[in-house]
């Protein structure tokens, strides 16, 4: 099938990457920092360099691309799959990478739309497709709701998936509506509504599966025949699994760990951060310091961020952008003014934190 689809896996991938050009284009006109994430409120409280946002943006969203045709394309099923379904499948991510670049320019562009609004209408837009489409989805193992019930008895994948389509269609016109409602609202409804697309189908579908093993009397769960379609369904199972375990290992490593340390030498002293880059400041260069019991960080515009580690470029009332290494749960930080620029440096604790200013102290009177 890869082969077969050749030309329109490069087609929709360079319909992926066209942002770029787009990009390119607007170059002179981009600042060199530009929002790439925004809150519910729609404020923006990510932000990356221009290089980034033109060029990583795009090419993220190609590798996913062409791992979910690999994916689709390689599963033995997919020759049941009518061509919309593998339309489908082609033209979601180029669909995202439009929508993504054209946000993200809008706002670099400093045009005002309501991109807290507009996010969840192209959501739900996106949703009542994808609703559209999905009663029309065969058995298969990469495509639907991959259920050992579903895979096993062609009735509960059917109604499964019609359930969901039409679930799925009703959600996505609930987000559509969300641009006629308050902010408010929109925090509340848009959880509750991915909830109830996801799971009341999952239910559905066991629902279905214990009502039809008791007319059978067979609880058994029978795999789907043929050996070749069950060693893709074991392979994509076990895949699945060890993509889940290292994607848990990895996010858990990034929110909890990670460490800030000060070493002191005789013209300078080095911050080392884990998961950021390390910065030298010279004493001399130390224009005013002072210990504050708090601060508030503000928004972080470029850097990394944690349950344990706030790093990288801050923007406040009080500073306007600064620097910023620190512990989460330490409220205190050394308040600094080198050379014109803030910065503020936090330990784990208070009490490290009070003793990495008075160190600082000593050696700047020195």
């Amino acid at each position: 099938m890869i082969k077969k689809n050749m030309n329109k896996i490069i087609l929709s991938s360079a319909i992926v990457l066209f942002p770029i050009i787009i990009g390119l284009l607007l170059w002179n006109k981009l600042p060199e920092q530009i929002a790439t994430h925004w809150g519910a409120n729609g404020v923006a409280d990510g932000w990356s360099s221009k290089a980034y946002a033109v060029f990583a943006l795009p090419c993220f969203i190609l590798i996913a691309h062409l791992f979910c045709v690999f994916v689709c394309f390689s599963d033995p099923k997919v020759k049941d799959q009518g061509r919309k379904v593998l339309w489908l499948v082609l033209g979601l991510c180029p669909a995202v990478s439009i929508l993504c670049s054209a946000f993200v320019y809008i706002t670099a562009l400093d045009i005002k739309i309501p991109i807290e609004k507009i996010v969840p209408a192209s959501l739900g837009l996106l949703f009542a497709v994808l609703g559209n489409y999905l009663p029309k989805c065969k058995q298969s193992y990469t495509i639907g709701f991959k259920l050992p019930w579903t895979l096993s008895n062609e009735e509960n994948w059917n109604k499964t998936h019609r359930l969901a389509g039409k679930l799925w269609v009703i959600g996505g016109l609930i987000l559509m509506s969300l641009i006629l409602l308050p902010k408010s609202l929109i925090v509340i409804i848009i959880p509750l509504t991915f909830t109830i697309m996801i799971l009341v189908p999952l239910f559905y579908s066991y629902a279905l599966y214990q009502r039809q093993t008791k007319h059978d009397g067979d609880g058994r769960i029978q795999p789907p025949s043929g050996s070749s379609m069950s060693k893709w369904n074991s392979l994509i199972i076990t895949l699945s699994v060890i993509f889940g375990i290292m994607l848990c290992i990895g996010v858990g490593v990034l929110l909890f760990s990670g460490d800030i340390s000060v070493q002191y030498g005789d013209s300078s002293f080095t911050i080392k951060a884990t998961y950021w880059s390390d910065l030298e400041v010279d004493y001399n260069a130390i224009e005013n310091i002072e210990f504050r019991q708090t601060n508030d960080a503000g928004q972080r515009t470029n850097g990394f961020g944690s349950s344990r580690l706030l790093m990288g470029t801050f923007r406040n009332d009080e500073f306007g952008t600064y620097t910023r290494y620190s512990y989460t749960k330490c409220p205190s930080a050394v308040v600094m003014t080198v050379s014109g620029k803030t910065l503020v440096l936090s330990g784990a604790d208070d009490d490290s934190t009070q003793a990495i200013y008075h160190e600082l102290l000593s050696r700047i009177k020195q």
